[in-house]
C-alpha cells in the first residue's frame, strides 16, 4: 500500500499553465503523464481606428504707412534748408505648426510579421509517452489610420514709406533738400503646415519555441499565427496666398525758380522681402523592422579526446598502459569515445521522469529486502552424522 501511494503522488505532479512573467508571456505544457491530452489555445484580436481631421483658415492683414516727406518751403528771401528723417519698418508674419498629427503605435501592428507579437516562450517539454500536446496561438491586429488636413492661409502686407515729395520753389537764397534713408524688411514664413507623423511598430522582441524531452510516441505541435493589417490614408490640402505691396520713396523733390544755389540729396532705400513656404503637406510613415523569432543555436558537438600515447610498458604488458599486470585500457578508452560522441549527438527524450521512477522502485526494493532480512527467524540447526 505504501508503494502504491508513493507512485500516485509522483504521477499527479503535472503543469498545464499559461503564465505571465513581467513583460514576457510563457505558455507551457510540461510534466504530464502517459497518454494525457493537453491543449492551450490563445486568441487575441486587437483593432485600432484613428480618425484625425483638421481645418484651419488664417488671414493676416498688415498695413504699414510711414512718412517724413511732403515738406514745402517756397518764396523765402533767405536760404532754405529741408532735411527729412530716416524710416525703418519691419513686418514679420510666422505661420508655423498648423495641422499637425502624430499617431505612434509601437506595439504589434503595422508591418507584416509571423509569430506572436510579443516576447516570451512557448514550451512543450517533459511529457509522458503517447501523450498529445498542442499549443495554438492566434493574434490578429488591425490598425486603420485616416487623416485629413485642410488649411487656407492668406497673407496681405502693404508697406508705404516716404521721405521725399519735398518742394522749395521761388526762394531768393540758397536751397538745400536732404531726404532721409528708408530701411524696409518684410518676412513671411509659412512652415510645418499639414504634418503627419505615424511610426508603426511590430514584434521587436524574440519568441522562443521549444519542444524537447517528451516521451516516445508523443504528438506535440505548436501553431503560431500573427496577422497584422494596416489601412493608412492621408489627405492634405493647403491653399496659401501671399500678397505684398511695398511702396517706398525718397525722391520726387522740387526746387524751382530760386535765385541762389540749389542742392538736393535723396536718401537710400534698403528694402528686403522674404517669403518662405517650407514643409507643406508632409506625411512620415515609418515601419519598424520586424524581428522574427530566433531559437537559440544548438550546442556545438565536442570532438572526442585523442587516444593516450603508448606507455613505456610494465613488467609483462608490453603495449598497455604501463601497469604491472600488463592489462590494457584500450577497450575502455574506445567505449568512452563512443559515449562522448553519442552523448553529443543524441538528445535525451523523456529520461528524467522515468529515471526518477526507476530509482524510487529500486530504493523500495532495497529497503523491503533489508526489512525481511532483519526480521526473519533463525535457521534450524544442522545435525552432522
Amino acid at each position: 500500500m505504501k508503494k502504491i501511494s508513493i507512485l500516485f503522488l509522483s504521477l499527479v505532479l503535472f503543469i498545464v499553465s499559461p503564465k505571465v512573467a513581467g513583460a514576457e508571456t510563457v505558455l507551457s505544457i510540461e510534466g504530464n503523464g502517459d497518454s494525457s491530452q493537453n491543449a492551450v489555445n490563445v486568441s487575441v484580436q486587437n483593432a485600432t481606428t484613428v480618425n484625425q481631421s483638421n481645418n484651419a483658415d488664417i488671414n493676416n492683414q498688415v498695413n504699414s504707412d510711414a512718412n517724413t516727406g511732403d515738406n514745402t518751403a517756397n518764396s523765402n528771401s533767405g536760404d532754405t534748408n529741408i532735411s527729412t528723417g530716416n524710416i525703418t519698418t519691419t513686418t514679420d508674419i510666422q505661420n508655423q505648426n498648423i495641422n499637425t498629427n502624430n499617431f505612434s503605435n509601437k506595439d504589434c501592428g503595422g508591418c507584416e510579421c509571423s509569430g506572436p507579437c510579443e516576447s516570451g516562450e512557448v514550451i512543450i517539454t517533459g511529457n509522458g509517452s503517447d501523450s498529445n500536446n498542442n499549443i495554438d496561438i492566434g493574434n490578429r491586429t488591425s490598425v486603420n489610420i485616416s487623416q485629413s488636413n485642410n488649411v487656407n492661409i492668406v497673407n496681405n502686407v502693404e508697406v508705404h514709406a516716404n521721405t521725399g515729395n519735398n518742394t522749395a520753389d521761388n526762394n531768393n537764397g540758397d536751397v538745400t533738400i536732404i531726404t532721409g534713408n528708408i530701411t524696409d524688411k518684410i518676412n513671411i514664413n509659412n512652415k510645418n503646415i499639414n504634418q503627419n507623423s505615424d511610426p508603426q511598430g511590430t514584434n521587436n522582441g524574440l519568441f522562443l519555441y521549444k519542444i524537447s524531452g517528451n516521451g516516445e510516441g508523443s504528438f506535440n505541435n505548436i501553431f503560431a499565427s500573427c496577422t497584422n493589417e494596416l489601412d493608412y490614408s492621408v489627405i492634405n490640402i493647403a491653399n496659401i496666398l501671399n500678397n505684398v505691396v511695398d511702396d517706398t520713396n525718397t525722391g520726387n523733390n522740387s526746387a524751382d525758380n530760386n535765385n541762389g544755389s540749389v542742392l538736393i540729396t535723396t536718401g537710400n532705400i534698403d528694402s528686403t522681402i522674404n517669403i518662405s513656404n517650407e514643409d507643406i503637406n508632409n506625411s512620415d510613415f515609418s515601419c519598424f523592422s520586424c524581428k522574427k523569432p530566433v531559437n537559440p543555436p544548438p550546442p556545438p558537438v565536442t570532438s572526442p579526446p585523442p587516444p593516450p600515447p603508448p606507455g613505456g610498458g610494465g613488467n609483462g604488458g608490453g603495449g598497455g598502459d604501463g601497469r604491472s599486470d600488463g592489462r590494457s585500457d584500450g577497450g575502455s578508452s574506445g567505449s568512452n569515445i563512443a559515449q562522448a560522441v553519442l552523448g553529443a549527438m543524441l538528445p535525451a527524450t523523456g529520461g528524467g521522469y522515468w529515471l526518477f521512477l526507476m530509482i524510487l522502485g529500486a530504493l523500495i526494493m532495497f529497503f523491503t529486502g533489508l526489512f525481511l532480512r532483519l526480521h526473519s527467524g533463525n535457521s534450524p540447526g544442522v545435525t552432522v552424522a
